[in-house]
């Protein structure tokens, strides 16, 4: 209970048994977007501002990285394209993170090939949206995987 920031209190009376409680903090799901492109990035953080979430951006894979070690989050957004790291790259250092490689990734691009949406399922990737990306379409997506965490 307390690696989670909780606790555990019992109360007991004579002759009458005891009640434990169990006291969990409400924690909201951590969303990581990570696209290098500043207008997409700051789209989709604003499309996902009303799921009740926090939201952390990154335009880099790298810093993303390093974001991961402090806090795993609950769903990764992430382009494909981006320099230095490429979305592929980053796809595969997050899988072999013993602590990240369960985490959702939803692959949001430009990129429409089914052969570039074929690689990133086999990466392990769990979702693949075209861009320009809709509040309609990114939102269930992302409440699917919110719902199994929860």
């Amino acid at each position: 209970m307390k690696a989670h920031g909780g606790s555990l209190t019992v109360e007991y009376s004579s002759g009458q048994g005891s009640v434990f409680y169990a006291h969990l903090p409400d924690i909201r799901p951590l969303i990581l977007v990570v696209d290098d492109d500043r207008i997409s990035l700051r789209l989709i953080s604003s499309y996902i501002q009303n799921l009740d979430v926090n939201v952390r951006e990154t335009g880099s894979a790298a810093e993303a990285l390093e974001i991961m070690k402090q806090a795993t989050p609950h769903v990764i957004i992430t382009d494909l394209i981006m320099s230095e790291m490429d979305g592929f790259e980053f796809i595969e250092e997050v899988k072999k993170d013993s602590k990240a490689k369960e985490v959702p990734i939803i692959v949001v691009t430009s990129d429409t090939d089914m052969k570039t949406r074929d690689k990133v399922f086999q990466m392990g990737a769990n979702d693949y949206v075209t861009k320009p990306i809709s509040l309609e379409e990114l939102n269930p997506r992302i409440r699917r995987f919110l719902s199994r965490n929860r």
